[in-house]
């Protein structure tokens, strides 16, 4: 289970889920990103030539010494079936004969994020290393349709090897949203390790801009340069307690705005959408699969500063819209990423493909 970004998230409730089966043995490997060889892994979010030192495929890294430790719990653990969390990570598992099962959930690949940055094409070697990875495992996850339709097509996986199943989020220690409107101004909220990448000096803009005096923003991230940053109509959290940002935090908000340059599945729009929040947010990746347009919470380009502002005008002059998306999408999450359903569903494609495994040929 990879140690980064939403994968943290996607493994903390897989594990939480594992914990209630009685019907399987399991085990856990975290993979923590804090070797200097991960330092020198490409990035997929990074143009190819930017980070001097991002030279190694991670695919193959992973084949070498980086996955060492995956193949030593291997071979102690001896699994009916592996599942990564993230696809990278299965080029650490052996391959051949006498192997375990191997699968990997995704929730974007190297295609997707060229294109998300405007490259029309991929670098061979790299297109041939995931492609290679991708057509060895037994089942790809995609986390949306956007990733799947990728590993379909760019990748001429075979389709009943692909299924796509979405993230989820426990529903139960996120707090009640706040009841009803009231005379205060909305409180907006902006959630990302990556403050660049999401969105945050655009949006910081609009609120000490056109914006302000309207509405107070609430940023949570630790590499917000909040010295800069704090005023009447913003406050820096910095880096929140997870627990404390689903049970205090979150709640008290009126929208969740994600309006980033480059992103795949966000789990912060499930977790406001559990609490009720609606989200204001790019429509790029995997995003409109989460967010109904119009209905669950609003869509627009990354670069359409336009129509983010007026959709802001719109619902500061119409409040109950606000309301009424944020039940909507609360409804819509309880019933499409619950991952108590989410993941059970997962495991149980995992036991029966270990079982059918298992069964005679002919």
């Amino acid at each position: 289970m990879q140690q980064a970004l939403g994968w943290i998230t996607y493994s903390k409730e897989l594990q939480q889920v594992l914990e209630t089966r009685q019907d399987i043995e399991w085990a856990f490997l975290p993979m923590v990103p804090r070797n200097w060889r991960h330092r020198l892994l490409v990035n997929p979010f990074m143009s190819p030539g930017s980070g001097l030192l991002r030279r190694l495929d991670p695919i193959t890294a992973y084949g070498g010494p980086l996955g060492a430790k995956v193949r030593r719990k291997i071979d102690a653990f001896r699994p009916d079936i592996v599942h990564c969390a993230g696809h990278f990570l299965a080029g650490a598992v052996p391959s051949g004969p006498g192997q375990p099962l191997l699968t990997a959930a995704t929730d974007s690949t190297r295609w997707n994020m060229a294109r998300q940055r405007g490259e029309p094409r991929l670098e061979h070697t790299a297109r041939c290393s995931e492609r290679d990875l991708f057509q060895r495992l037994d089942r790809v996850f995609p986390c949306s349709d956007w990733a799947g339709q990728s590993v379909l097509g760019d990748y001429q996986v075979a389709p009943e090897r692909v299924e796509t199943l979405p993230l989820g989020v426990d529903p139960r220690p996120i707090g009640q949203a706040r009841a009803g409107q009231t005379a205060r101004r909305p409180q907006i909220l902006m959630i990302g390790k990556d403050f660049e990448r999401k969105g945050g000096p655009k949006l910081v803009s609009w609120v000490q801009g056109p914006l302000a005096g309207r509405c107070h923003l609430h940023i949570v991230s630790k590499t917000a340069p909040n010295r800069h940053l704090q005023g009447p109509d913003i406050t820096v959290h910095g880096a929140v307690p997870h627990g404390e940002l689903m049970a205090k935090l979150l709640p008290q908000m009126d929208l969740l705005c994600h309006p980033t340059q480059a992103d795949m599945s966000s789990f912060v729009i499930i977790e406001a959408a559990l609490a009720g929040v609606p989200a204001l947010a790019s429509n790029i990746g995997g995003i409109p699969e989460l967010v109904q347009d119009g209905k669950t919470g609003w869509l627009h380009g990354p670069e359409d500063a336009a129509g983010f502002l007026a959709r802001f005008e719109q619902l500061f002059e119409t409040p109950q819209l606000l309301a009424q998306a944020g039940a909507a999408a609360k409804a819509h999450a309880l019933q499409n990423f619950d991952s108590r359903i989410n993941c059970n569903r997962l495991i149980d494609r995992l036991v029966v493909m270990t079982a059918q495994a298992k069964q005679p040929k002919g």
